[in-house]
């Protein structure tokens, strides 16, 4: 049985998340901008960011499953 891992979210353009409600290296999503941001061991909160490879405008990244061997398992999906 496969789980879910749903990531501290906000759909509302332009939010960024306070150092308070997230732990160093906890992920956070911004849905309305598409942004990922991450807690840094110094307290900071920052944007995670690419470095090219993927669409630069609209277009679908596909990052498909990974599964451990005991059966845990992520679906990325597309996004």
């Amino acid at each position: 049985m496969a789980n879910t891992i749903l990531l501290k979210r906000s759909s509302s353009t332009g939010a960024i998340p306070v150092a308070g409600s997230l732990t160093v290296g906890e992920l956070a999503l911004n849905t309305a901008d598409g942004k990922l941001f991450t807690k840094k061991t110094n307290g900071v909160v920052v944007e995670i960011v690419g470095s090219g490879g993927g669409p630069s405008t609209g277009g679908t990244l596909d990052f498909g499953t990974f599964t451990s061997p005991a059966g845990f398992s992520l679906d990325l999906g597309a996004i």
